[in-house]
């Protein structure tokens, strides 16, 4: 039998390619903690927040006007298939506020080798909705494909700069170049409040739990007891097919964060960095494979695939393979974030529920606090989000749409529809969806959201649980309309565990600690080419490895050998606060 790091190695270069390559730049970027407080670093009292929503209106004020009567279309690159919608009755409706309309050039496959493409070429889309990857800014400000924003905001984006608050300085570049060259969508609000998403990172089908008694599955060992049980249960599918006991997406390069990475730093109970891991007591930051226990998190996996619990073509099949094979019901158990396999467990609800999944708090001891849910924001400048090229003829309109969207008026038609056909006003003033939209959102919420445009837009949007001016939650999900979209074996696995919602399972954010940092992979370091060299090296050893242990050792001896690859960080100034879950919009 083939080793699984022979697999592991193909997935794996994808990965750290983009993690240390861009085009158009130096390869080799990484990335350090921010030293300004992430989002949720300072706590909003009430006279601060009417200095700012003053300040705000007097900004608007002062701004120039912008047409908003003649509709624009704005081609946006965006590398990701959700939301990418413009026919609906939300956007259209969202057209008649500002005059802007979307037109998407999709690349969910390989974004950063279009990035690279439109690098070379000089040929852009106006708007590019750039991934959560460092290098790709890094080459789009390399190449001069990006116009500064720092005006643009200025004059036109007050509710803009109220969105981000005590954040607004990490959307600048870097020191050397302090210029804002994107809106972050990534964690750009911090906001400690009880989530309302579930998406931890293991999970089972309900039916196969029942089955089983609802073992108590705890540790990573529990859970692969768990999958052979239940094979040996049921070895073939209800549609004849043969029975997996845990697939995984990595062929597709960044899917390999997912469903390898990830899982791993969750059942370590360590907080996801990118691939560098950052001990927030001394401040050093060192690769992810230096570190003992991400080691036992990758022998782990193959133990999994020794034993024959791992699908070989968990390493080749594409991400419609591994969609397709969750959405028949096939496999038993899955290591992936739930929005990764959502569209095929909504299916899975209504065509053969007891194969609809359960999530599992898994953690490889029991002294690890979970800290699945504790990625705060480092430097908004790098994770993502929507950047302006030079291609754009009116980078002022586009700014102004993306103030509107970040109105009160905006977050509550892109959460809540239209009123009087999405929701209705009550008599307390508080808005109701109407229940044939529940019905249908609960029945098939893919298909709800393209239909509808409800939700589909959340690309700067404050977090679940934030309160508009009438007082009300902005989020139009609330617990109990989610739990009404669960199958009944889902609700029954929850009730046999003692939980009521699948949030339940998870560690809140409020109840854990916050770091003094935020993501350290995503400020670029400004690494020399002697120590790009040295990572490119790292990344090539993945491809050539012949067996588990050799190749371990040699990447790992090449890694240490080089000190300056990993930085020591400037510990923070002062301790951070949480920021208060309450929207102050500027209605600008």
């Amino acid at each position: 039998m083939k080793k699984l790091t022979t697999f592991l190695s193909f997935a794996a270069v994808a990965a750290m390619v983009a993690g240390v390559s861009g085009c158009g730049g130096t390869a080799g970027t990484s990335g350090t903690a921010s030293s300004a407080a992430p989002p949720a670093a300072a706590a909003t009292t009430a006279s601060a927040t009417a200095a700012a929503v003053a300040d705000a209106t007097a900004a608007a004020a002062a701004s120039a006007t912008v047409d908003t009567s003649t509709p624009e279309t704005f081609t946006v690159f965006i590398n990701d298939t959700s939301g990418v919608n413009w026919d609906n009755p939300v956007a259209q409706a969202i057209t008649a506020k500002t005059g802007v309309a979307l037109k998407f050039d999709i690349d969910s496959t390989d974004p950063d080798q279009k990035i690279s493409l439109m690098c070379a070429s000089g040929q852009y889309d106006d708007i590019i909705n750039i991934p959560n990857l460092t290098p790709d800014m890094k080459a789009l400000v390399d190449a001069n494909a990006l116009i500064k924003l720092d005006d643009l905001i200025e004059q036109y984006g007050p509710n803009i700069k109220a969105f981000y608050g005590d954040a607004f300085d990490q959307l600048r570049y870097s020191p050397d170049d302090p210029s804002i060259y994107g809106f972050g969508t990534s964690g750009a609000v911090g906001a400690t409040v009880p989530g309302f998403e579930w998406n931890g990172g293991i999970w089972m089908q309900s039916g196969l739990l029942k089955q089983l008694g609802y073992p108590q599955i705890k540790t990573p060992d529990d859970f692969e007891n768990a999958v052979k049980q239940a094979l040996a249960l049921q070895p073939t599918a209800s549609d004849g097919s043969s029975m997996i006991g845990i697939t995984l997406p990595t062929s597709d390069g960044f899917r390999f964060q997912f469903s390898i990475m990830f899982p791993i730093l969750g059942m370590w109970g360590v907080t996801n960095a990118g691939d560098w891991y950052l001990d927030q007591s001394t401040m050093k930051m060192t690769y992810l494979e230096t570190e003992p226990w991400f080691k036992e998190g990758m022998q782990f996996y193959n133990k999994l695939y020794n034993d024959g619990v791992l699908d070989p073509e968990s390493f080749t099949q594409d991400y419609n393979t591994y969609q397709a094979k969750v959405a028949q019901g096939r496999v038993v158990g899955l290591m992936d974030q739930y929005w990764e396999f959502n569209s095929s467990d909504i299916s899975l609800r209504s065509n053969n529920p007891d194969a609809s999944y359960m999530g599992l708090n898994v953690m490889a001891s029991d002294a690890l606090n979970d800290k699945w849910y504790l990625k705060q924001s480092g430097n908004l400048a790098n994770v993502g989000g929507f950047a302006i090229t030079t291609a754009c003829k009116d980078p002022a309109k586009f700014t102004n749409f993306l103030n509107w969207i970040t109105s009160e008026e905006g977050q509550i038609m892109i959460e809540w529809g239209i009123e009087g056909t999405n929701y209705t006003i009550d008599s307390s003033g508080n808005r109701v969806r109407n229940p044939a939209d529940v019905a249908t959102d609960s029945k098939d919420g893919i298909a709800f959201l393209d239909s509808t445009g409800v939700k589909l837009y959340r690309w700067l949007e404050y977090p679940a649980g934030w309160k508009t001016s009438n007082g009300q939650v902005l989020n139009s999900d609330s617990l109990q309309d989610i739990t009404l979209q669960f199958s009944q074996p889902q609700k029954d696995a929850l009730a046999a565990y003692g939980y009521k919602y699948f949030t339940d399972i998870y560690p809140q954010p409020i109840d854990l600690p916050i770091r003094p940092y935020g993501d350290p992979s995503s400020v670029p370091t400004g690494l020399t080419d002697a120590t790009s060299v040295a990572q490119q090296k790292i990344t090539d050893m993945r491809v050539s490895s012949i067996s588990h242990r050799r190749s371990w050792l040699s990447r790992i001896s090449l890694i240490r050998s080089g000190a300056s690859i990993c930085p020591t960080l400037t510990p923070p100034a002062s301790t951070l606060s949480r920021r208060k879950s309450t929207i102050a919009f500027n209605n600008a």
